[in-house]
């Protein structure tokens, strides 16, 4: 079952070009992969977690609305990161905690394919408890 329509990925995809600017540059095969990523992340949890984050989106796109007149996505990116800022840091924690888990899913839907990684010079160690005892001399 998928987890996400054909307009929360919209609104999403809207919210990753804001956060990570460099998803707007990504290749079809790079774009399926982010949402695969993501896909599988939500079908692991209960759908009301699906559920939250479509509403999440709905509310961001809601708000933009109301405070700029127009959709999310039709922003200039100014408004868009003044308005995730209000998300961010805004005095309603519910909308706090819904922004962090939005950011958490773009980034693992970014960060999370390591074809490209060497776009951020990101050169993980797989045996990272290894190298340390090694260092450590245990």
């Amino acid at each position: 079952m998928e987890p996400l329509g054909s307009q929360s990925w919209k609104r999403l995809a809207a919210l990753a070009h804001t956060l990570v600017p460099e998803t707007a540059s990504l290749s079809a095969q790079q774009s399926d992969r982010f949402r695969h990523i993501i896909r599988q992340a939500l079908m692991e949890r209960p759908a009301a977690v699906a559920l939250q984050l479509r509403l999440f989106l709905a509310l961001v796109d809601l708000a933009a609305a109301w405070r700029y007149g127009t959709r999310f996505a039709r922003l200039s990116d100014p408004k868009r990161q003044r308005l995730l800022a209000w998300f961010q840091d805004g005095p309603v924690p519910l909308f706090r905690k819904g922004f962090w888990g939005l950011k958490t899913l773009v980034f693992m839907g970014y960060y999370g394919q390591d074809e490209l990684w060497p776009r951020f010079n990101y050169q993980p160690v797989m045996n990272g408890n290894d190298v340390l005892h090694e260092r450590k001399g245990l």
